[in-house]
């Protein structure tokens, strides 16, 4: 789930957005070298590009770029960034967002980050964000947002909760440590903040599962808002009915499909592997130890199997990039 909530103003300047980019990632080991990539990236793209460095992920420089002459190929901004990628071998990556306006900046950088994944594998390491929606573009609108307003509604009514939530979400998304950095938060307060609406909702903190539907509720809530009032009362549906929906499954399925024996490396593991293993894992409350267990299988093969599905699907690596500090 990628689908940022944080939005702070930018230049208004930029009235269209070319690339909202996480513009470079470096390999983990390097991240002390990102300011000389920074200033790398200031000398090629000048004044037709804004960069800053990222201030969750110490490897990451985010940059926009407008493109001001639609039919232009892209940016001027994003030729001067492959070449910089171009320059720094496998230890640089360029994610890209489609074409998106200002007040999708989110929008675009939550596109941006997830395209690193793709770029990773791209023999020209930059790929271009698919604009094919996500779980959140296939859940039954109104019904979601019916589901999302009961199921928030312990904390929604509470004194402060449009100040407290949006750290809370981005929390979730990221890490307390990246969310309270962003939000000059301190991340003790914002740990206690992220424990008790879990708790206000039922949830437990310690469970990956329950992270993952709060944070999916506050990301309806926040690009829909709340729902009407009803003049009439009607049963509020359930998270498991709002997946069961056939838009959902099918997104689901599509999604997937990489992981089906007809698109896998029969030469290193077989689909039916990686499933199993995926599966578990997620039964397991994404743990690996017990979903090692589980299987009878070592951790490290686990780790294995993950990583193979990770690199079928174009995702970043959860394992690594979802630490538990809430």
């Amino acid at each position: 789930m990628h689908h940022r909530l944080w939005r702070r103003p930018l230049d208004e300047g930029f009235e269209r957005v070319r690339d909202l980019v996480f513009a470079q990632q470096l390999d983990e080991g390097l991240a002390r070298r990102r300011d000389e990539v920074f200033a790398r990236i200031e000398t090629r793209i000048g004044d037709i590009g804004l960069a800053v460095r990222c201030p969750v992920f110490d490897g990451h420089v985010i940059v926009v770029a407008p493109r001001p002459d639609p039919s232009t190929h892209e940016a001027p901004a994003l030729t001067a960034l492959r070449s910089v990628v171009a320059d720094g071998g496998k230890y640089l990556s360029l994610g890209m967002s489609p074409v998106l306006p200002m007040v999708e900046i989110a929008d675009g950088y939550g596109m941006a980050y997830e395209a690193i994944a793709a770029a990773w594998i791209s023999g020209s390491r930059a790929a271009l964000a698919t604009t094919a929606a996500g779980l959140l573009g296939a859940l039954p609108q109104a019904a979601a947002l019916q589901w999302a307003t009961s199921f928030l509604g312990p904390v929604l009514s509470q004194k402060g909760a449009a100040q407290y939530l949006p750290p809370v979400a981005m929390a979730l998304e990221f890490e307390v440590a990246g969310a309270s950095k962003i939000f000059a938060i301190h991340r003790n307060t914002l740990s206690r903040r992220v424990r008790s609406t879990m708790q206000a909702t039922g949830l437990d903190s310690a469970r990956a599962l329950d992270r993952i539907t709060l944070s999916l509720a506050l990301q309806i809530h926040t690009m829909r808002g709340p729902a009407p009032a009803q003049s009439a009362p009607h049963p509020v549906p359930g998270l498991a009915d709002l997946l069961a929906d056939p838009r959902v499954t099918a997104w689901a399925t599509d999604t997937l499909a990489p992981l089906r024996q007809e698109h896998s490396d029969r030469r290193t593991l077989r689909s039916e592997t990686i499933n199993l293993t995926v599966r578990t894992w997620a039964s397991q409350d994404f743990r690996v130890d017990a979903a090692a267990k589980a299987l009878g299988l070592r951790s490290t093969t686990v780790y294995k199997h993950i990583h193979a599905a990770e690199g079928l699907l174009g995702l970043m690596d959860p394992l690594t990039r979802r630490p538990r500090d809430g």
